[in-house]
């Protein structure tokens, strides 16, 4: 079994607030809507002394991101300072198709690889029940 543990990249931070007025991390397992069903994992490795550029291509890739119809969640997580993974979830296959499609994912997309070191290392998740 492999495990990937990853704090949240500050810059990208979402917490959500309920009704108690407790703060919470709105994108978990137990929050995630009942209709997903596609996971999207990719780990990326960054040139040193660029991460900064990575994070502002980065970034403006997830705000788009999270905009697209059947994207329930798209974010930018970091371990450590050259390290990082997008954790991509969509409601279906067809969301996850539509998304490769988009201007802004073919644009920026292919500027954060200008930073990346290798091939990113992509897993693709299934709900297991």
């Amino acid at each position: 079994m492999r495990t990937l543990v990853f704090t949240r990249s500050p810059e990208f931070a979402k917490l959500a607030t309920d009704e108690a007025g407790r703060t919470f991390d709105p994108i978990t397992p137990a929050q995630v809507d009942e209709n997903f069903k596609a996971e999207t994992n990719r780990l990326t490795d960054i040139a040193p002394l660029t991460s900064e550029q990575f994070l502002q291509t980065a970034g403006q890739l997830v705000r788009a991101s999270c905009k697209e119809a059947g994207v329930i969640g798209y974010e930018l997580l970091a371990e450590g300072e050259n390290r990082f993974a997008f954790l991509e979830r969509y409601t279906d296959a067809d969301a996850v198709a539509a998304h490769l499609k988009t201007d802004h994912y073919r644009t920026l997309g292919r500027q954060t690889g200008q930073y990346m070191v290798g091939k990113p290392e992509v897993l693709k998740i299934t709900p297991a029940f």
